[in-house]
């Protein structure tokens, strides 16, 4: 136990990128909420259609539908469209019963200069509650004889733990649910990370902890879904974790890696020692700890990298590693840089089978994954035109990264002119002002 706090005291307050292992128990913006929700499926499986009706809505919507003339041709399609624009009614009529409860309520309420409403110290206790509000959506789902086998209106609490954006995104029963911001349709994720509670740039318009809001619906402009409200009922900011409990799982997990990978670390010398007395490398398992709980068992992975400008070492470079999280972990800039420090400093005109192993094997710390990595170097490809053309989208979208980096006030396109590319490659004793359009003729006078 005294491992666990002391591994945990130790990282707290680091984000990953504070400490060479990526070890972090800091906790997420996550929010507690409660939803209401009309299903629209359920309204539009009670509808019931009325065959004169129907013949009625495709004679008038012949042209505009495109409708075939014959009724029985098009018959599906018209019960579809009627359907279809009953349900919208429908939904439209319930929805909009619910609102009218919230605006006679919040309607009410005082707002400061910023807009932000003022709310009674004992607006917990008489708020609408979303029970109540499920009873109006209900009411008003009879007034329209609709006949269902369960309430059209349902209540979702998520208040039994903090979701955070991932939490929300990864629940099934409302993955699918979203609000409209500004025009634009955010996931239901999104739009409580939107709240101005979270501090983003642009909030939800009316958005507030405690306030209900409507717009809430499951679908889109051209597939309508379920509709319904959403009200923030807490939020926890980015920050430290208040207590071991909270991640005590990942932190027992971390600290028995970082336990293994100090033990790697000690006896590095002695397992590439091995290695090359059995001429297997990088293939050879290795069993680096007697007892069952702290087994380690190194597999050496088909590593083929080629000799590029490249930001990461991308997964798929990587085969015959059973643990894909180990090869995440492994896929970071730091770790592509050490291959290929370790691969260009091989003479060029020399094929590498010639090399002696020697050289071609070696071990690559890798702190954030826990792990060593034991390299054999099996063949080079050099850079060819056709590979850099393969790259050239990646490549060029690192470059520019990097330029605007270490100068975000650059323009793009004056830090890319070829007097800017030159100043920056060290190029000397060209002429700044030739060019190869020509904007004049022999005689100096301007082109057209």
């Amino acid at each position: 136990e005294a491992d666990i706090v002391a591994q945990y005291e130790a990282y707290r307050d680091d984000t990953p990128e504070d400490n060479a292992y990526g070890f972090s128990y800091r906790l997420g913006d996550a929010a507690k909420f409660e939803l209401l929700i009309v299903d629209r499926r359920l309204i539009s499986d009670a509808i019931e259609l009325d065959p004169i009706e129907l013949r009625k809505y495709h004679r008038v919507n012949i042209e505009s539908k495109g409708y075939s003339n014959d009724y029985r041709v098009a018959k599906s399609r018209v019960e579809l469209d009627v359907r279809r624009e009953k349900t919208d009614e429908i939904m439209k009529s319930i929805l909009g019963a619910v609102n009218n409860q919230l605006v006679n309520v919040q309607s009410q309420l005082e707002r400061e200069d910023d807009g932000r409403r003022i709310l009674p110290t004992d607006w917990a206790d008489t708020r609408p509650t979303f029970e109540s509000l499920a009873e109006t959506a209900n009411a008003a789902a009879a007034t329209q004889r609709i006949v269902t086998p369960e309430p059209v209106a349902r209540v979702l609490r998520f208040d039994d733990t903090w979701y955070t954006r991932e939490a929300i995104t990864n629940a099934e029963e409302i993955r699918l649910l979203g609000l409209t911001v500004q025009g634009r349709r955010a996931s239901l994720a999104n739009a409580i990370m939107l709240f101005p509670e979270f501090e983003p740039v642009n909030a939800v318009p009316e958005a507030q902890m405690g306030v209900t809001i409507g717009g809430l619906d499951s679908g889109s402009s051209l597939r309508p879904g379920d509709g319904g409200f959403l009200r923030l009922l807490d939020v926890r900011r980015e920050g430290p974790s208040t207590s071991l409990d909270e991640v005590r799982e990942e932190v027992e997990r971390d600290a028995k890696a970082l336990r293994g990978y100090k033990a790697l670390l000690d006896r590095q010398d002695e397992f590439r020692e091995r290695a090359l007395e059995t001429e297997q490398y990088a293939g050879y398992v290795y069993e680096v700890f007697d007892d069952e709980e702290t087994t380690t068992v190194a597999t050496g992975a088909l590593v083929t990298f080629y000799n590029t400008v490249t930001r990461t070492l991308a997964p798929n470079f990587i085969s015959g590693v059973d643990n894909p999280e180990l090869v995440s972990a492994l896929s970071y800039e730091a770790f592509a840089r050490d291959i290929i420090e370790r691969i260009t400093g091989f003479d060029p005109t020399v094929q590498v089978d010639s090399i002696p192993s020697e050289e071609r094997f070696f071990v690559i710390e890798a702190p954030k994954a826990q792990a060593l990595a034991f390299v054999y170097v099996t063949g080079r490809t050099p850079v060819t035109s056709e590979t850099l053309r393969l790259v050239s989208r990646s490549t060029t979208g690192y470059l520019v990264q990097r330029l605007l980096e270490s100068n975000p006030e650059a323009r793009l396109r004056a830090s890319l002119d070829r007097i800017s590319v030159a100043k920056r490659l060290g190029y000397t004793g060209f002429d700044p002002d030739y060019t190869l359009v020509k904007d004049e003729d022999e005689d100096g006078n301007p082109l057209n």
